[in-house]
């Protein structure tokens, strides 16, 4: 039984694309307290890469308005986890 890994498919992407990112979704979760953050995780990666014309504090204020309050700090968390991911 062949397991895949996914090793050749990360090899053509990293080949092939120009501006990748690759994410361990799970792993920044986790650290940030809850995979129900992902979003919020990718929204980081996104920001962190210069693809969006808004700055992190910009959406870090946002988010404060936005989110409920025993969620703020773990959704913050995770943004900027997300945005290092591109440093």
């Amino acid at each position: 039984q062949n397991k895949y890994d996914g090793q050749k498919e990360l090899l053509y992407l990293q080949e092939n694309v120009k501006n990748l990112y690759i994410v361990d979704g799970d792993a920044i979760c986790e650290e940030a307290g809850s995979s129900k953050v992902l979003n919020v995780v990718l929204l980081g990666v996104a920001l962190g890469s210069g693809v969006l014309d808004i700055q992190l504090e910009e959406m870090k204020e946002e988010i404060k308005k936005h989110v409920k309050p025993q969620f703020v700090e773990m959704n913050i968390k995770a943004l900027g986890l997300g945005a290092k991911v591109t440093i």
